[in-house]
């Protein structure tokens, strides 16, 4: 098993060097090795443990399971409107303008970046319609029903 610890340097760089060249291979069983808290003790450097968080974090977005049918049927009955097609989860909100639906979507890729989980996006006028699957599992998973309930809960106040 590879340690992902101290470079040859002793330093940050190699830490995150060793990393960044070993993230791929890595699999969860490697996460419990690293201790950011204690790295950061050592080496005093928060830039390294925020680089570590986001490859870790990115790592962990990779490894979504796609769902069971029935496991997508019993979250989207709690989602309102939300309906399964073609592998993927799609809604259509309905907007009082532009500019409201104009918002909703600049909101769409704010939680989308934050997620770094991209929906398609169709917006006409007061109309916007998401489509959401994870493309790595090739279906649906529980990120693109996270991502909904997120979404639903920014259009409610701009759909007045």
């Amino acid at each position: 098993m590879l340690f992902l610890g101290w470079g040859k340097d002793g330093g940050s760089r190699g830490r995150l060097e060793g990393w960044l060249n070993t993230a791929g291979r890595a699999g969860p069983e490697h996460f419990h090795r690293l201790s950011a808290e204690s790295s950061a003790r050592k080496s005093g450097n928060k830039r390294l443990i925020q680089a570590w968080v986001l490859l870790i974090l990115r790592h962990i977005a990779v490894m979504a399971v796609k769902l069971t049918e029935h496991q997508i049927e019993v979250v989207l009955s709690t989602l309102d409107g939300w309906k399964q097609a073609n592998g993927q989860i799609t809604k259509e909100y309905q907007f009082p303008d532009f500019i409201a639906a104009g918002m909703f979507v600049t909101g769409v890729n704010l939680e989308a970046e934050k997620a770094n989980h991209h929906p398609e996006l169709l917006h006409r006028y007061q109309i916007v319609k998401i489509q959401l699957s994870t493309h790595d599992v090739g279906g649906i998973s529980e990120l693109d029903l996270r991502m909904a309930k997120k979404l639903d809960a920014r259009a409610k106040p701009l759909q007045g």
